[in-house]
């Protein structure tokens, strides 16, 4: 059955400003704390409710018990001191674009004392050549180009665990499919301008991924070093595809895993963390080494 639950994505009230806007807006109601009732707290409320941390109701700007313990959890997930209060360093972290799935974990592994990765969904069938398919299609970077990242994503994964991917022509024929959209696209979980969300997929066995068209896609390191609030589409395409795999957000600040990103920034070699996750699911590669 496929597993939909999980993923939910922030819905604004306005298509036309950006996620970033809205989310800088935090930064105004820095050092607020429990029992004060700072106008925009409500704003704060639905995020945390997006990314898995409150569940959905009808919020208001209290700071009551329930938000503070929901906040002291959020901090936790991103090794912040777990003040429970609206310090700096907590709202810099929020404001930071990111991956639409969220980070509350439904079932986590520990691995040498530390919850470091999860697990989403139900893993693909063992021995199965995923097919994947994908269309460049607004995401402003040449076809081929687009194919040779993609490619290369799927390789960093393929490279540890025992799994194979196949490239096909057609999406009926695809268990993957890649594709860019902008905004309300159809999947109930539209995209927010630019920054904010940059993508989201679904878990297995549902195989989709979906990038924001209205973001700077870096298609190299050039690009990405000199374009000002550029996402490097190779780094979100490895993490994109490890939530279609099956694995969920990691703790770890360096795995590919991890829910932020900064923009002119490169992160698609997998931590050991990735790898222990996704060899946990699929096996290991005859010829792989753990330590490598």
């Amino acid at each position: 059955m496929t597993f939909l639950p999980f993923l939910v994505l922030l819905l604004l009230a306005s298509t036309t400003t950006s996620a970033t806007k809205n989310w800088s807006s935090f930064k105004k109601l820095i050092g607020s704390h429990r029992g004060e009732s700072p106008h925009g707290l409500l704003s704060v409320k639905l995020y945390l409710s997006t990314f898995g941390y409150l569940p959905k109701s009808k919020f208001n700007d209290t700071f009551d018990a329930t938000f503070e313990k929901a906040l002291m959890t959020y901090q936790k997930n991103f090794n912040l001191d777990r003040s429970g209060v609206l310090d700096s360093t907590t709202i810099e972290q929020m404001i930071q674009p990111r991956c639409g799935y969220p980070d509350v974990f439904v079932q986590k592994t520990t691995i040498k004392g530390r919850k470091l990765y999860s697990y989403i969904g139900k893993p693909w069938p063992a021995n199965k050549v995923l097919k994947y398919h994908f269309n460049s299609t607004g995401s402003k970077i040449q076809q081929n180009i687009v194919k040779g990242i993609f490619d290369e994503a799927f390789k960093r994964w393929s490279s540890v665990a025992d799994l194979s991917f196949q490239m096909v022509s057609t999406k009926d024929k695809a268990d993957i499919v890649l594709q860019f959209f902008s905004r309300d696209h159809g999947d109930g979980y539209p995209f927010d301008g630019q920054s904010g969300v940059l993508a989201h997929a679904f878990a297995p066995r549902d195989g989709r991924a979906h990038f924001d068209s209205d973001e700077f896609w870096a298609p190299n390191c050039t690009f990405l070093l000199e374009t000002t609030d550029s996402f490097d589409l190779l780094t979100v395409a490895v993490h994109e595809i490890g939530h279609i795999l099956g694995l969920g957000h990691s703790i770890f600040q360096f795995s590919v895993m991890f829910p932020t990103i900064a923009s002119q920034t490169r992160k698609s070699t997998l931590s050991i963390d990735d790898k222990i996750g996704i060899i946990s699911l699929y096996g290991m590669k005859p010829w792989f080494r753990i330590q490598d």
